[in-house]
């Protein structure tokens, strides 16, 4: 991040920003998680983007979100191969091994 220099934060003022706008909170994305869809939107992302991370963090936030109710999820579920595999089945998911190509040099 940009240090918070004098001149920065008159340029901020400008744009009517003050440098408490450019703060970084902590953020669940179980909080947008309200529904089925919202969920099932992120993980398809996840899976399309071959983002692991965020598919990660999907799941782990699934059993704190409002949209639980929909699987079936509550506080105490745990992010396990079985709750993955079950979680994919519930959606007509599957998973399946993908070798990668190897590259010639």
């Amino acid at each position: 991040m940009k240090e918070i220099t004098p001149e920065y934060e008159q340029e901020l003022n400008e744009v009517g920003l003050t440098k408490e706008d450019l703060e970084l909170k902590d953020w669940d994305i179980a909080e947008i998680l309200d529904t089925k869809e919202q969920a099932l939107a992120h993980i398809d992302v996840a899976l399309e983007d071959n983002d692991i991370a965020f598919l990660y963090d999907v799941l782990e936030a699934l059993p704190r979100s409002k949209a639980a109710k929909y699987f079936g999820l509550d506080n105490n579920t745990q992010l396990t191969i079985p709750f993955i595999l079950q979680l994919f089945n519930n959606l007509g998911l599957g998973l399946a091994p993908k070798s990668k190509s190897l590259q010639m040099a």
